[in-house]
């Protein structure tokens, strides 16, 4: 299956495209967004957690509610 998901800032500026990633839009204000597709759903999200707030899970919905969970999981690793 595959994801979307935004990436902003001076991330969007560097970053380099991933096997199997797209480039779908480059917005005005130099966010893109990227569609990745085949990469195994744990790998993924581990990875865009590592763009912390300069990266935004778009599609599906089930991943990006995946992903809402990790964060959250990790927060209360902090409070």
């Amino acid at each position: 299956s595959s994801a979307t998901f935004e990436l902003k800032d001076r991330l969007a500026k560097n970053y380099k495209l991933h096997e199997n990633e797209k480039l779908l839009q480059m917005n005005p204000n130099g966010n893109i967004i990227i569609s990745n597709r085949k990469e195994d759903r744990t790998l993924l999200l581990k990875r865009l957690m590592r763009y912390g707030e300069f990266c935004e899970v778009l599609s599906p919905k089930s991943l990006r509610e995946e992903m809402r969970d990790l964060i959250k999981a990790t927060l209360s690793n902090y409070s």
